[in-house]
């Protein structure tokens, strides 16, 4: 049985496939929102003491807006009229990416990382947010989610016998391919949301320090763009063993 349906995953409590949560005590509002000038597919991402606000490229001139914010505001911002809530979105992101305009229909969630310490059971296993649900600070829970996909399809092709399908053998080896990613990748996303969203003077000034040492010398963000962007193979001997 494959299990993917999504955070608070509830074939996971029937199956007794158990989680951690921890609770950012913050919440994302997304919408879709136009701008005065071309965004030329740039991405943004800005980070504030409730995490980060990221526009994301669409057509027609359009980002996808994820603005974290603080609990005790969540409801003020979602009341608020189009113009006023786009007022507040232009004081929170600045004007580099011109004027907002236009917001679409404005949803919100809370922002808690849930994590499965073994997401695998007797012939079950569960992928995607049904075993670990992000911060969306770095995008990486898609990311996370179609490589899990990618591994147990190898993992099920490489197969002698179709009965060993979802046995327990299967299902170990393919949690021994994907346990360190998985670790590497929550650890990652759960650090930068804890160090961006550190308002105290010395982190302020490392994270500055540590920013402007990486712009000078890329080399010095290689391993976690690597990570980010899954540069790696993922069913070596290594992740095997």
């Amino acid at each position: 049985m494959l299990l993917a349906d999504g955070a608070n995953s509830l074939t996971n409590q029937l199956l007794s496939i158990s989680n951690t949560q921890y609770d950012y005590q913050c919440s994302a509002i997304i919408a879709n929102v136009s701008v005065d000038k071309a965004h030329l597919n740039k991405a943004y991402e800005r980070f504030t003491d409730a995490g980060p606000l990221a526009l994301l490229p669409l057509s027609e001139n359009r980002y996808s807006l994820v603005w974290s914010v603080k609990n005790s505001e969540v409801n003020d911002l979602m009341d608020l009229e189009d113009a006023d809530f786009l007022t507040a979105l232009q004081k929170a992101f600045g004007y580099r990416a011109g004027i907002f305009e236009k917001a679409g229909k404005r949803f919100s969630y809370p922002l808690k990382l849930i994590v499965s310490a073994k997401p695998i059971t007797h012939r079950g296993v569960a992928i995607g947010n049904a075993t670990h649900c992000l911060h969306p600070v770095m995008g990486q829970g898609f990311n996370l989610g179609m490589r899990d996909i990618s591994v147990l399809a190898k993992v099920i092709s490489e197969l002698d016998d179709i009965k060993q399908l979802g046995d327990y053998s299967m299902l170990a080896g393919y949690w021994q391919a994907r346990q360190k990613d998985q670790q590497r990748t929550i650890n990652m996303t759960d650090s930068i949301v804890h160090i961006f969203s550190n308002s105290h003077f010395p982190f302020v000034v490392g994270r500055t320090m540590a920013l402007k040492a990486m712009s000078l010398f890329p080399s010095l963000s290689s391993p976690i763009v690597k990570q980010a962007k899954g540069q790696f193979n993922l069913l070596t001997q290594e992740e095997r063993s």
